[in-house]
């Protein structure tokens, strides 16, 4: 008769996995999308322009080209243990992911603190104007092009068989022409 022992891991041990497991999907990231990989040195911040449960927005200009960006960079007490993960899978999925009505990703960053940098949406979120201080300032036919440009945003997504995990209204962000950018796939 064979006895099986089970070994109980210290908790230094499974953090140690943990810093090793994270450690290898940063690496990934940087080999499989390096054009992608971004410096905030590069970046002029202005200020905080929204704040969520896993970080803060901040209007960037880029030093280079003056193009304004948005920069999500996420508390670090939120990316302890398996939260990381969605970090990771946010870029993953934002660096494949391509489409008019979706919030493109600009870069990342693969140190601390971890970002995600996207292109700035001049007009903010449709929930501004659905019940906050810019409610009814859109006309029939700008919220027709909106809900056309979500459902059209969301087809695609659910083509590539991804689930937005977060879809909301501050989670639509309304470009310069007022029309609709997906983002936030879950972080």
């Amino acid at each position: 008769k064979t006895v099986k022992f089970k070994i109980k891991m210290s908790d230094k041990d499974d953090d140690e996995r943990l810093k090793a497991k994270i450690e290898g999907s940063l690496r990934k990231l940087r080999i499989s999308y390096p054009n992608l990989l971004k410096d905030l040195n590069d970046y002029d911040f202005q200020g905080v322009i929204g704040k969520g449960g896993f970080g803060e927005v901040r209007l960037a200009i880029d030093k280079k080209t003056g193009g304004k960006f948005a920069v999500k960079e996420i508390y670090p007490h939120r990316l302890q243990g398996n939260q990381f993960r969605r970090f990771i899978d946010e870029v993953k999925t934002k660096a494949v992911m391509r489409h008019q009505f979706l919030l493109e990703i600009e870069g990342f960053t693969a140190t601390n603190p971890y970002s995600i940098i996207t292109p700035y949406c001049s007009n903010g979120c449709l929930f501004e104007y659905i019940y906050g201080k810019q409610k009814n300032k859109l006309s029939p036919t700008q919220l027709t092009k909106i809900v056309m440009g979500i459902a059209h945003g969301m087809a695609h997504i659910h083509e590539h068989k991804i689930i937005h995990r977060d879809l909301k209204l501050p989670n639509i962000l309304l470009d310069e022409d007022f029309l609709p950018k997906i983002a936030d796939f879950g972080v």
